[in-house]
């Protein structure tokens, strides 16, 4: 991006709303709704980023824009990890529209794999996957904990409690069964609880017992026959468009420059995005610079959900704000 002062006298969230430029992925969107004969929303974040409450506004407006359909194609990347704001995100969709497709490109995130939990049915490319999921509430060391849980078995769970602090073993115990709950809440919004009891313990052992690895891919192959869950295979005209939009947003992530702010210097990036052919918003970051274009800081000055203004620009081309 190109060094570009703003108008003195705004703050910077008024800089950034309405006036932050980006290329367009709207032929993309428009070739797969064609292709699809459905609405789709993209919910795509960079895997630093986190699914919270600040995306539910923007999301909210943009699904009154979706009013009028049953049918919906949610593409999910990226996204991070496992957030409860994916129940939240599950749970609206669901009051919209009869029936939610879940595409995926790639290696869904925790994150990803929990809206793609929602869905009816699985649109997966050749290469995608889901992940494991894991509680957002446990430091690394309960992480630990938990495995040292499950290496003891029910047997072995007395003597652990005789050597650890029960309050650790008790976080532990609550997070993975607030996990579990919502996964569970999140499959039985289009799974029944009786008659699909099998799946659903199939997906809450595979996915939320924590004998696998966040890193561990369960290909198409192991969400058909291991998990029990509706998987469709698309033909190479929308397998390719799928890839398409996801190398566009992965460029998009590569995209970083320096911005003037009030004869201050600062870094900005994309962080996430949420599309319609309709409708737009885009989480941006921003970091402070000093006088040698060095971060200042550990964490971000900003991170916020942006409407963007229009403007086009050429990935690999500097972008000016």
């Amino acid at each position: 991006m190109e060094t570009n002062a703003a108008p003195k006298g705004q703050s910077l969230a008024e800089v950034l709303e309405g006036h932050f430029p980006l290329t367009s992925n709207r032929l993309l969107l428009q070739d797969l709704t064609t292709l699809r004969q459905r609405r789709m929303l993209a919910i795509v974040l960079a895997p630093r980023a986190l699914l919270d409450r600040a995306a539910i506004d923007p999301l909210v407006g943009i699904l009154r824009s979706l009013r009028g359909s049953s049918a919906l194609d949610l593409y999910v990347d990226g996204q991070g990890p496992t957030s409860p704001e994916g129940w939240r995100v599950v749970s609206a969709l669901r009051e919209h529209f009869e029936k939610l497709t879940a595409v995926v490109p790639f290696a869904a995130s925790p994150g990803a794999t929990m809206l793609a939990l929602g869905a009816d049915e699985l649109l997966m490319t050749d290469v995608a996957s889901l992940s494991p999921l894991e509680p957002w509430s446990l430091s690394p060391e309960l992480q630990r904990l938990r495995g040292e849980l499950r290496a003891l078995g029910p047997g072995g769970r007395d003597a652990a409690l005789a050597r650890l602090d029960p309050r650790d073993v008790g976080a532990v115990e609550r997070a993975y069964a607030t996990l579990s709950s919502l996964v569970r809440r999140t499959l039985e919004t289009h799974l029944d609880a009786q008659v699909h009891a099998e799946t659903i313990a199939s997906v809450l052992t595979h996915l939320c017992d924590g004998d696998l690895l966040p890193s561990s891919p369960l290909t198409r192959r192991d969400c058909e026959k291991r998990l029990g869950l509706r998987v469709v295979r698309p033909d190479d005209t929308l397998s390719d468009l799928i890839w398409k939009l996801h190398e566009y947003y992965r460029q998009m992530f590569d995209i970083e420059g320096d911005w003037v702010w009030n004869e201050r210097h600062f870094s900005i990036s994309y962080d996430g995005f949420i599309d319609t052919l309709e409708e737009r918003r885009v989480l941006v970051r921003i970091h402070r610079l000093d006088e040698r274009g060095r971060r200042v800081g550990d964490g971000p000055v900003l991170t916020r959900w942006v409407r963007p203004g229009g403007q086009e620009v050429v990935i690999d081309r500097e972008l000016a704000l």
